[in-house]
């Protein structure tokens, strides 16, 4: 049993999924009203340029908005596959499972960081029991492809370093299950961090990439 909930971690971010629809919403009324692009200066479907010192500050605190706005989407997707995961029931041969880290003082993945797998993570490579594969990081890392594991470190990296939680953690690799074969995965992750941006925790899930894509 795990010394801190991943359910309940999760559940903090409700508030994140119901700010969901406003932000689509709201991204989907600017980009109505400016036009298909935010990024540049065609603020208008008008074949007239409309373009004027003022519309272009205009336009970029728009694209400011819409790229604010874009990132609490990204957040709060990946905080829904968690909660998701973390408020279902699972039946045999589930498709995902649930991680979580709780990181060092400086915020930082070392030996003092503290790993959880869930049963459904160890399901999805074939183990049964914390034994076969134990809440440390070496279980992981002991089974992801040679190749792809320095991509997967420096995306996690990436991620927590990031004070402002700008940069999303979702990344694809290949880890070897218990029957010896490598399959594809899918990992995403949201870091849960004190008021200077130090990253304190971090929750997440391990989805199945089907053999066909």
């Amino acid at each position: 049993m795990p010394a801190f909930s991943a359910k309940s971690a999760a559940a903090r971010t409700l508030d994140d999924l119901l700010a969901a629809r406003e932000v689509q919403r709201a991204r989907g009324s600017l980009l109505k009203t400016w036009g298909t692009s935010l990024d540049g200066l065609t603020l208008s479907p008008s074949p007239q340029p409309f373009y004027t010192p003022r519309s272009s500050a205009v336009g970029a605190e728009l694209a400011n908005c819409v790229a604010s706005l874009s990132l609490r989407l990204a957040q709060a997707e990946a905080a829904r596959d968690c909660l998701r995961v973390a408020s279902r029931p699972h039946a045999p041969g589930t498709q995902e499972g649930m991680w979580e880290v709780l990181l060092a003082a400086d915020g930082v993945v070392d030996p003092a960081s503290r790993f959880w797998w869930s049963p459904e993570f160890r399901s999805l490579l074939g183990f049964d029991t914390a034994e076969e594969f134990p809440n440390v990081l070496g279980s992981w890392a002991s089974h992801v492809h040679a190749d792809d594991i320095d991509g997967a470190l420096d995306a996690f990296a990436a991620h927590l370093d990031d004070r402002s939680g700008a940069t999303p953690f979702d990344v694809c690799y290949r880890m070897r299950c218990k029957d010896g074969e490598y399959r594809w995965f899918r990992a995403r992750g949201q870091a849960r961090r004190a008021a200077d941006g130090t990253p304190m925790h971090a929750l997440g899930v391990l989805l199945a990439i089907p053999a066909a894509q």
